[in-house]
């Protein structure tokens, strides 16, 4: 009898205890920039807000290496469309972008469905062509910063420049970058409020 019990609580363990792929990400994170922080001692130079070459330079110091910048485009819709409208339009905008501003696909589109109200927005005098203009705008941008490499000046390429591509396809290295920025912004927060305290 105990040999079930033992069974059935080591079978209740492995269906109960499946690893959460956030914590564990999360968790990862957190190690990894204890260990970095354990190597080498002291208080990070991102807390006081100085430049990273700058504390290289200062012995003492821990310099957590920050995690890449994120980009923002925020769009709000207008109040007056549904979300079919917003889904229809956000779709037409990515083909546009995709295609290009000049390219073929939107005047095919806009002549083809001229008497569509689904796809009024096509043309420049619908009062919401110009959400799907910026819509077009916000997903070029996306598009130009995801698939834009600078391989001239490879000293000049950003963070993120060189894991876009990496990102784009990864799901795995996409959640530990995400990670690594939530456990970095916790480690920041904690060792601000360690100096308040300590002052």
């Amino acid at each position: 009898a105990a040999e079930k019990k033992e069974n059935e609580t080591k079978k209740g363990r492995v269906i109960t205890s499946a690893p959460d792929p956030v914590a564990k990400a999360l968790l990862t994170q957190r190690q990894k920039i204890a260990q970095i922080r354990s190597s080498q001692g002291g208080t990070s130079s991102e807390e006081t807000g100085e430049e990273s070459n700058e504390a290289t330079n200062q012995p003492g110091r821990v310099v957590v290496p920050p995690p890449p910048p994120v980009h923002f485009i925020n769009l709000v819709a207008p109040s007056s469309l549904s979300m079919a409208q917003i889904e229809t339009m956000q779709v037409v905008a990515q083909m546009t972008a995709l295609d290009g501003k000049g390219g073929a696909f939107l005047p095919a589109l806009t002549l083809r469905e001229w008497n569509n109200p689904q796809f009024a927005f096509c043309q420049p005098r619908h009062g919401h062509f110009a959400y799907f203009s910026a819509l077009v705008d916000a997903y070029q941008r996306v598009l130009t910063l995801w698939s834009k490499k600078d391989e001239s000046n490879s000293s000049s390429k950003t963070i993120d420049q060189d894991l876009v591509p990496e990102l784009a396809n990864n799901v795995d290295k996409c959640l530990e970058v995400t990670a690594y920025r939530a456990e970095y912004e916790r480690d920041q927060a904690e060792h601000r409020q360690k100096d308040a305290n300590g002052r």
